[in-house]
């Protein structure tokens, strides 16, 4: 089911207005952290809720050490790293929101949605004068727009098909 034009516009003012004043605001606190990731992970069918993160490559070293010790590196490196709900809270978990409160979604409408995050976020990066640009990035800084469902992955693979950014290739 595509998206109304009234939810477009919110999935608009998300990106370009609050996740502007968000990241801004994460990397005013941290301002020495260099970060390797972006996230939206998104809880699309329970009111739409986003979740926007940053995290740090010591952040994430801690968690792999203190949870993961015992597991493949690949695993750490495609099911973990990218995956918000595993980054400690000393990295930068910036805000969750409910895009749509208290309306119910329908299964069909959890890619649209998806899809037109991972299109307002593109505006974000692109736009020369959004905090994108401030975000004291790593060498292999990545961008991921993903339903808490999903492997994150399977996820790269997804958004890099419909923007061939590196910054969505997890290669």
């Amino acid at each position: 089911m595509p998206l109304t034009e009234e939810q477009k516009a919110r999935v608009q003012d998300f990106l370009q207005d609050s996740l502007e004043f968000y990241v801004s605001k994460a990397f005013k606190l941290q301002p020495t952290i260099r970060y390797y990731v972006l996230a939206l992970d998104c809880n699309i069918q329970e009111n739409c809720e986003i979740c926007t993160a940053l995290n740090d490559p010591k952040s994430f070293q801690d968690t792999a050490e203190k949870y993961y010790a015992d597991r493949d590196p690949e695993y750490l490196r495609t099911g973990i790293k990218y995956n918000s709900g595993d980054f400690n809270y000393s990295s930068a978990r910036i805000e969750a929101l409910d895009l749509f409160p208290n309306q119910i979604l329908e299964d069909s409408q959890c890619q649209p949605i998806l899809n037109e995050l991972l299109k307002q976020m593109v505006i974000f990066m692109e736009n020369p004068k959004s905090s994108y640009h401030s975000i004291p990035k790593t060498d292999n800084f990545k961008v991921i727009v993903y339903d808490d469902d999903q492997d994150p992955s399977v996820a790269f693979q997804a958004q890099h098909k419909l923007y061939p950014k590196p910054e969505f290739y997890l290669g």
